[in-house]
């Protein structure tokens, strides 16, 4: 029975921390306000980051397998990316909880993958992107080579930059009406993510900055969703048609 009890009981502590695991678990105190908000709230936290650390699989798997990138907007995937790195970087270097970004830094790398699948499937070479995005990722994290100043800036032009990807990629939805190689999971899930994340960072970080960044994502993340339930009968691979970035043939990464 012990070793259960400390099975539980250790991963809790470093959740939760001892104060609330001494309260909730060895005194049984489940209705202490406090402790189990405290709970929630880091539980809520660490399920997106383990959410996270898988969402865009399903995507990296139905690209893989249709050997085909149609409907995919490779401007979204980059600015996302760009997104993704900002949010770490910033978060990092303000001693934010890991529970409140760490899903960031897991979606940074699978939209890496993604994009290095676009230009595999468009036929060009991925290092060069893949190396300048992951440098600038080195840059940004290091209080050596990038100011906090700096990187403030950075996050704040991170919010138009990640509307503008998400935009990118609802248009091209429109266009097609279809949403392509979208994988249905992924969209559903990037949506309850970044809703339970601006409940989390509500509680979490008095940040505002982070907070309207927060409901901004989950906001066109949510048209994006329901653009998956509209056009769910016209999405699937087209082989007369090409990549469409605004209605037209042009594609970001081929320029």
């Amino acid at each position: 029975m012990n070793f259960f009890y400390s099975l539980i009981r250790t991963p809790l502590a470093l959740l939760i921390g001892e104060k609330c695991t001494v309260t909730l678990l060895d005194n049984f105190d489940i209705f202490d306000k406090d402790c189990l908000k405290h709970a929630v709230i880091k539980g809520l936290g660490f399920g997106l980051v383990l959410g996270g650390s898988i969402v865009k699989v399903p995507q990296i798997q139905k690209v893989v397998s249709q050997k085909s990138i149609y409907g995919l907007s490779q401007t979204s995937l980059f600015l996302e990316c760009l997104s993704n790195i900002v949010a770490t970087s910033y978060n990092f270097r303000s001693s934010n909880p890991f529970s409140s970004y760490g899903e960031a830094l897991f979606i940074g790398f699978q939209n890496l993958v993604l994009i290095a699948l676009c230009k595999h499937y468009s036929k060009k070479s991925y290092f060069a992107i893949v190396f300048a995005l992951l440098a600038l990722w080195f840059m940004l994290i290091s209080n050596y080579i990038t100011s906090i100043m700096f990187l403030q800036a950075c996050q704040l032009f991170s919010v138009p930059l990640m509307v503008f990807g998400r935009i990118s990629q609802i248009v091209t939805n429109n266009s097609n009406k279809s949403t392509g190689q979208l994988a249905a999971f992924t969209i559903f899930a990037n949506f309850i993510g970044t809703f339970a994340r601006v409940i989390t960072t509500l509680a979490e970080i008095k940040d505002l900055q982070l907070i309207l960044t927060s409901i901004i994502n989950a906001t066109v993340n949510g048209v994006l969703a329901y653009q998956m339930i509209i056009y769910w009968k016209q999405s699937g691979y087209k082989s007369n048609k090409n990549h469409y970035e605004f209605g037209s043939k042009t594609s970001f990464f081929s320029k």
